[in-house]
């Protein structure tokens, strides 16, 4: 059997390890807790107090949440807590779900929990400062951090979502340096549906709009499967210097990247998308699926 030389070897392991998700942990480590979810141990962290971690950039950071109580409580509460990045930018994380009978903590075994929120944020290149705040805390929250790397996709077409009921598909025209470039434009609460089928990944490319005298904005939306939540999107992003909005006077922010990752056995799902903040300006998105 042929051998691998030790230096390719070190490189496929490198090249494996950007490839594949990864946990990330606070500085305070002593407030961990292990949950059983579906037969498997996840660390997570206590919010008793604030977290802090420190990432190295470009990553997509995934931030897993649970509410833990009392086991016999009937009615669940919502639960919210503050996100600071780099101590300049935050945004409030919101949610209320239902109990998951599949989580288990061994440290509490009379505690049940939620289902996870998963709230997205793209972390730019460099290190940088993310701390977790809790904003209620007589409540029990778990958080889970995980990064992964920015995907590279190839064979790439466009994808042409539909408008909801209720909803108009609105399209603006971006000119891009020489190119113009069709997004389509959401309004709060306003949503765009798409179907996708595996094994395939979905590129989804994201703007927001300014004023004259704006010149950095943050956006939120979120995606659902099927019906399903999946992930709350939150983006902050300068103004464009090369791109502007044809027929308008809006600035256009620099895009932000999400992705879906469809597997063989994801046939035929529909996919929402929901423009949740700001409410004085549009977000626009460009679809695009690949490999």
């Amino acid at each position: 059997m042929s051998q691998i030389p030790f230096h390719r070897l070190v490189y496929i392991l490198f090249i494996l390890s950007v490839l594949v998700s990864k946990p990330i942990n606070p500085i305070q480590l002593e407030l961990d807790e292990v949950l059983t979810i579906y037969g498997k141990d996840r660390v997570y962290y206590s919010l008793a107090d604030s977290l802090t971690y420190y990432v190295q950039g470009p990553k997509v950071i995934d931030i897993h949440s649970r509410l833990a109580f009392p086991g016999l409580t009937k009615k669940i509460k919502p639960y919210k807590f503050k996100v600071v990045i780099d101590e300049v930018d935050s945004f409030i994380v919101s949610h209320h779900f239902k109990k998951d009978s599949d989580v288990f903590s061994r440290m509490h075994p009379r505690h049940s929990h939620t289902s996870s929120g998963i709230d997205v944020i793209n972390i730019p290149k460099g290190i940088h400062r993310i701390d977790i705040i809790p904003l209620d805390r007589n409540l029990n929250i778990n958080v889970r951090l995980i990064a992964k790397a920015f995907r590279k996709i190839k064979d790439i077409e466009n994808l042409n979502p539909i408008a909801g009921n209720k909803d108009k598909l609105n399209h603006k025209v971006l000119k891009v340096r020489d190119k113009n470039i069709k997004y389509y434009s959401l309004a709060k609460n306003n949503k765009l549906f798409f179907n996708a089928s595996g094994p395939s990944v979905i590129k989804i490319i994201s703007r927001t709009t300014f004023d004259n005298d704006e010149k950095r904005g943050y956006y939120q939306f979120k995606i659902r499967e099927n019906n399903k939540l999946i992930s709350t999107h939150h983006m902050f992003s300068n103004i464009s210097n090369g791109t502007s909005m044809r027929k308008s006077s809006l600035g256009v922010s620099q895009f932000r990247t999400t992705f879906i990752t469809l597997s063989e056995l994801d046939k035929n799902n529909e996919y929402e998308i929901e423009a949740i903040y700001p409410s004085n300006s549009d977000a626009l998105f460009k679809l695009v699926q690949g490999k």
